[in-house]
């Protein structure tokens, strides 16, 4: 959605969406498909598909489309993955993690441009692009840097401020008072988190003050193929077994919807996530911190994940150890009773928050809309030939094909800059087109 409203400024943008909405008129074209025949229709006439993992997979009509492809992978799912099914047998999780495999794989093959959530990520994806010989001298020759290919685009944030418009926390939950310090958990519970420890950090905390609460913001998902993990059942039981439950610690079993979230936020004292140290930690952008960025919400975050990082370098609040009750309970006591602190830290989240609006983070985007750049393989064959001779054979024609698209496509794009972008810009295409060629 933000992405749509930020490149329609640029160029002519249709939003494809599987459900049905009413929404009021847009500066996009908002169209819905059921079905890859309707999606395959609404692709056409499209230059460029920007699309993420699940929808690319679903409906082969957008790999199969022969348009410029932008790949959005913030999500290193085959690391997730890993966290989120490590309860089930060995033989379902080898099943999953081989089909999550290929399909990345397969993404990573048929991507033109693709967009991931941070520096650290980048090099991770900048690594499995390498293992499939996407990171070759024609992709080299086309910027050393292979920003053409691969660049930083995290979650943004709303120009605008968030504002209040209800009452849904502070007197509005049973339990909770109004001057009380609420910590928000702001969103769903998942494997790769850590809930457990903070619930016992929370039973710590209640047998020296009943003037801090923690809200669990959103518990099932709504969106019913999103697997309901066990972890939210320890949660649950574990809050039940040391008393917290209804007391100190609260859950919301529905979900908030995305324009009311702003209520709960500023609501709020603090801000937290809690996570294990493992792999996916270390290359997870737990995009729920940016909300707490939004609402300038102090933030309590274990170490070990890029925006934790970012958390403890600009004093954005304070990180703690994995798995670390008395971490936990030191940081929120500081929170709660260090008020020349807490304003630091609320300083310094109004500065920040600015480095991360739509406009500043979509650059790469509007960069490569304006001048797409072909970079991907797709050869009729499928990729799984790419490591063998054939492959790099076929490589390096197709490549050659792709780079060098025919006459008509050259004139199409220069007419294009011409009267859209000017003459610099026709300028810069022209010698992008040729250069490395």
């Amino acid at each position: 959605w933000n992405f749509a409203k930020i490149l329609s400024e640029y160029i002519d943008v249709i939003l494809a969406i599987p459900n049905e909405v009413t929404l009021p008129e847009q500066e996009f074209t908002i169209l819905q498909y059921r079905r890859d025949s309707e999606l395959r229709d609404i692709i056409k006439d499209v230059d460029i598909i920007l699309s993420g993992g699940t929808t690319f997979i679903k409906y082969p009509s957008i790999k199969d489309s022969g348009k410029f492809l932008i790949i959005d992978i913030y999500d290193p799912y085959n690391l997730a993955s890993l966290a989120e099914y490590k309860d089930e047998s060995i033989d379902k999780r080898l099943k999953v993690h081989k089909l999550v495999h290929y399909n990345l794989n397969e993404q990573l093959y048929y991507g033109d441009f693709f967009i991931c959530a941070s520096e650290r990520q980048r090099d991770f994806w900048l690594g499995m692009l390498a293992a499939l010989n996407r990171v070759n001298p024609y992709s080299y020759n086309e910027d050393p840097t292979l920003k053409k290919m691969i660049d930083v685009v995290p979650f943004g944030l709303s120009d605008n401020k968030p504002i209040h418009t209800r009452q849904v926390l502070k007197g509005e939950v049973n339990g909770i008072k109004k001057d009380d310090f609420v910590i928000l958990w702001g969103g769903g519970i998942y494997n790769w988190f850590d809930p457990l420890t903070l619930i016992k950090a929370m039973a710590e905390i209640g047998k020296m003050r009943d003037d801090v609460k923690l809200f669990f913001m959103g518990v099932e998902h709504p969106n019913p193929e999103v697997k309901k993990l066990q972890l939210v059942s320890k949660t649950f039981n574990l809050a039940k077994k040391l008393g917290v439950y209804d007391k100190n610690v609260f859950f919301n079993f529905g979900w908030v919807e995305y324009n009311e979230r702003q209520n709960y936020l500023l609501e709020s004292d603090v801000g937290i996530i809690t996570h294990p140290a493992h792999i996916e930690t270390r290359f997870s952008y737990r995009t729920r911190i940016l909300d707490y960025l939004w609402a300038s919400l102090p933030i309590i975050s274990t170490e070990g994940d890029y925006l934790s990082e970012m958390v403890e370098k600009e004093g954005l609040g304070i990180t703690v150890r994995d798995g670390n009750v008395d971490d936990i309970v030191n940081a929120v006591t500081k929170l709660a009773d260090d008020k020349e602190f807490y304003n630091e830290c609320l300083n310094n989240l109004r500065d920040i928050s600015r480095e991360f609006t739509w406009e500043k983070v979509c650059r790469p985007v509007i960069s490569f809309c304006r001048d797409p750049i072909p970079t991907s393989y797709r050869k009729r064959e499928g990729f799984e030939n790419i490591f063998d001779d054939k492959g790099q054979n076929s490589l390096k024609k197709n490549d050659t094909h792709l780079n060098k698209k025919g006459f008509s496509y050259l004139v199409k794009r220069f007419l294009h800059h011409l009267f859209k972008s000017g003459p610099r810009l026709t300028s810069r295409f022209i010698s992008n087109y040729f250069k490395g060629r």
